[in-house]
């Protein structure tokens, strides 16, 4: 079998990231601490205007860019500094359909409410939505970027409980 051309429709199930946008389109998932940056909010708005789509994920994602389904460009350091170009075609239409998932499991935002100094989502609703997906309190900080939160080492009254998660231990009750 030989593979298909590279703008060739994938054979996989259609996703609505790929329906959605024309030719040239710019994807981009970004962690959901990029709402709470007003710059990056800023710069997404602005994106938006002209036909980008952001989203944003609850998960850290790997950097990544593909161009017109044929090149991607990885990091090919953990620490970032170098990168290497992918043209393979079976690789680039993996790194597509993993994309495409990313895409589904992220969340729209209103880009322009937020550059606007309206909230999305408040911070509450987001913290409850990290923890409802199995998050601990700190690694929810972490994402939501939350510096100033301070996690104690064990749940306040409890001498059962040594993870920073609310205590579940009828001692802690």
């Amino acid at each position: 079998m030989s593979p298909a051309p590279p703008n060739a429709p994938s054979t996989s199930q259609p996703s609505a990231a790929a329906d959605d946008c024309a030719p040239r389109t710019s994807l981009t998932i970004y962690e959901s601490a990029a709402r709470l940056n007003g710059p990056t909010a800023r710069l997404a708005a602005r994106l938006t205007d002209i036909g980008c789509h952001i989203r944003v994920a609850s998960f850290a994602l790997t950097k990544m860019m593909i161009f017109d389904r044929t090149v991607a460009i990885v990091p090919a350091s953990a620490d970032l500094n170098a990168a290497v170009f992918l043209e393979d075609p079976a690789t680039i239409t993996f790194m597509v359909e993993v994309f495409e998932r990313f895409w589904q499991l992220s969340e729209g935002v209103n880009w322009s409410a937020l550059a606007a100094g309206s909230s999305g989502s408040p911070v509450h609703e987001q913290v409850g939505r990290l923890l409802a997906q199995g998050l601990t309190q700190r690694s929810t900080a972490g994402r939501l970027a939350s510096a100033s939160a301070r996690w104690p080492a064990t749940s306040p009254g409890c001498a059962n409980c040594t993870t920073p998660r609310p205590c579940s231990s009828s001692a802690g009750r």
